[in-house]
């Protein structure tokens, strides 16, 4: 039998249910490194790394206690700690005070079995010693998916140095695999947030591990050297107020950072970008008026788009994310009670309330203009035209001006001002879908609204024959996303609101007594402030439905002398709910016997005496409905009626 099949039988066959569960995890509660504490829950065997972080080449502390012996009255208890379940790849090195040779130990089969061993204090079942990574580990690690681990092994009969052994033991201990280097930024409440984005002249933190200890360290940005007083700690990390400014003047762009100690360096690549800037477009804006600007710059050392809170007197006025390029061109609507000029901040790097709650990206900044509130300031405002227009009408603006209006970057067309500096006419719609920023400007005075167009669909309506459970669907989209909204939708003289749910689209009953012939349906949302409204309609032709007609004739045996009764039933198919009306016709063979005409409130039904008949023998009964203009006609079954 091979050594291989008797360590699974030694340490995960006889294990039993135990192995099954993974080990129990102890962290310090810390965003930084920590150490690790992993607890095998069958056992009680514990591991402890010096740190749940590893990088490449890094050498960190290992210990364990509770490998206690079972049986055996000679040796020590040995642990092999296996690199994810194997031990082929790059290789680790081990040592320490504990730290065992299985072949200098005289224990070959050991050897052959794992690579990386230890051996514990019988008395106490405890360990202690050092593990190095390999300095080609990487963070996807060798399964490609960022799992990292280390196996734990005890209890087989070769895992001693005499016969003492523990009870089958096996567990995972998990860790991370980290950079050398970590660039980011630190708030000013040491809130610390990893990235490699950065503005000029950014003060910026320097997290590192593995460099030489008590030395000097060197930064420089593509290799002209940067002034810092970083050294390094015994442990060789970089301290945690390790800071590095970059010029206030470099350049926009991709650009290089060295840090190195002696002949241990790491590179790291690095974006600048440009400082952000905040352009106020309407700086004069009535009470309860809408404050238009532009955003620019606004990336995150993360490198991704910022959130900016507009923010007046402490209320936050709006909550807007710049695009992928930092950019952003929006509004936001002044309270009512604001009469006065007012401060209104723009606040990137915390959360878009207030009090300012965890920091969501760095630089935290904060830019301040002053907003002069008027009651003869400009403004706008905007409905939907004929013909993809859109109509606007202002106030305020400079008397005979030219007005240039625009849709964010998107020149609309030009409004001439009146001589009281009234402003009306059309410009083309907008085509991008969202929400549009429209604003108007003489170049002394802006006005500016935010507006989204509606778009409504309906469904082809089905089923079509006359009487059926008609249905269309309503779909609602606002600025180009599905949408709620209150709806009219009308046919003819019928006509209901219905509501749209979040998802953008409802299924709606429509009339089921529309006449046959060509029928047009309508769904309509008015305009608002901010919504400019839209239509939809579709026609449809309702076809004549199907009938069943059924004849009962009671008693079915009479004498000559005797008047039989005649049950006439018709109704509609697929709308029994709907009375059909028309003229009706009971036949004896081809020979009349009575007629009448359904009305609504005979609803479908018809009772009436027959006439006697006075020839002997069975005669055959039927009744002919002849239909209307929205029901087809149709003949029933034979009813046999004797006369004796």
């Amino acid at each position: 039998m091979s050594s291989s099949h008797l360590l699974r039988r030694g340490v995960a066959a006889i294990a039993g249910t135990a192995l099954l569960f993974a080990g129990l995890v102890a962290t310090a509660p810390s965003a930084d490194a920590a150490p690790v504490t992993v607890t095998d829950p069958g056992s009680g065997a514990t591991i402890t790394l010096s740190s749940d972080e590893i990088s490449p080449g890094e050498r960190i502390e290992i210990s364990g206690t509770g490998f206690i012996a079972k049986q055996g009255s000679t040796g020590d208890p040995l642990v092999a700690v296996r690199p994810y379940d194997f031990d082929a790849g790059p290789a680790w090195t081990i040592g320490g005070e504990d730290d065992y040779d299985p072949v200098a130990g005289n224990n070959p089969t050991a050897a052959s079995e794992a690579k990386y061993w230890f051996v514990t204090h019988h008395e106490t079942g405890s360990f202690e010693g050092w593990i190095q990574a390999p300095s080609g580990l990487t963070e996807a690690g060798p399964l490609g998916n960022g799992d990292h681990w280390l196996r734990i092994l005890s209890g087989a009969f070769f895992t001693s140095t005499g016969d003492r052994l523990t009870d089958p033991i096996t567990f995972k201990v998990p860790f991370t695999v980290v950079d050398k280097v970590t660039l980011g930024l630190t708030s000013p409440t040491s809130i610390f947030q990893a990235g490699t984005t950065f503005r000029p002249g950014a003060a910026v933190t320097v997290r590192g591990r593995s460099f030489t200890p008590n030395t000097v360290v060197s930064v420089s940005l593509d290799g002209n050297p940067l002034t810092s007083s970083i050294t390094t700690e015994a442990d060789g990390a970089l301290p945690a107020s390790a800071r590095v400014t970059l010029p206030s003047d470099v350049s926009v762009g991709n650009h290089t950072l060295r840090v190195a100690t002696g002949d241990v360096a790491v590179t790291v690549q690095i974006k600048v970008t440009s400082t952000p800037t905040t352009t106020v477009l309407t700086e004069r804006v009535r009470p309860g008026g809408t404050l238009a600007f532009d955003l620019t710059g606004y990336i995150g050392v993360g490198g991704k788009p910022q959130k900016v809170a507009v923010v007046v007197n402490e209320q936050v006025l709006a909550c807007i994310e710049a695009d992928s390029n930092g950019a952003a061109r929006d509004v936001a609507k002044l309270p009512d009670s604001v009469s006065d000029s007012v401060v209104v901040g723009f606040n990137v790097g915390t959360s878009c309330q207030l009090p300012p709650s965890p920091i969501n990206d760095q630089p935290i900044s904060r830019v301040a203009p002053t907003v002069t509130v008027s009651d003869t300031a400009p403004t706008i405002t905007a409905k939907a035209g004929s013909a993809g227009q859109l109509v606007l009408s202002g106030t305020g603006f400079t008397p005979n001006a030219t007005v240039a209006i625009t849709a964010g970057s998107t020149n609309l067309g030009t409004l001439s001002a009146n001589a009281t500096g009234a402003v009306q006419g059309t410009v083309p719609a907008p085509t991008a879908s969202g929400a549009q920023r429209i604003l108007a400007s003489d170049g002394a005075n802006s006005a500016a609204i935010k507006i989204s167009f509606a778009q409504l669909t309906l469904s082809a309506p089905s089923p079509l024959t006359y009487g059926a459970a008609r249905t269309t669907t309503v779909g609602l989209k606002v600025g180009g996303q599905a949408s709620s909204g209150k709806v009219t939708l009308s046919q003819g003289k019928w006509s209901t609101t219905i509501s749209v749910p979040a998802s953008g689209a409802i299924k709606v009953a429509l009339p089921r007594d529309a006449a046959v012939g060509k029928h047009t349906v309508t769904a309509q949302i008015g305009t608002t402030d901010a919504l400019i409204g839209a239509d939809a309609s579709r026609a449809f032709t309702v076809s004549k439905a199907a009938s069943s007609a059924s004849l009962k004739v009671s008693p079915t045996k009479v004498k000559k002398s005797k008047r039989a009764t005649a049950t006439v039933r018709v109704t509609i198919s697929g709308a029994p709910q709907i009375a059909a009306t028309g003229k009706v016709t009971t036949y004896d063979g081809s020979k009349k016997l009575g007629s009448t005409t359904l009305k609504a409130s005979h609803q479908g039904t018809w009772k009436a005496k027959l006439p006697k008949i006075k020839k002997k023998g069975t005669h055959k009964l039927k009744v002919s409905y002849v239909g209307n203009a929205n029901i087809k006609a149709k003949t029933s079954g034979i009813v046999k009626l004797k006369v004796v």
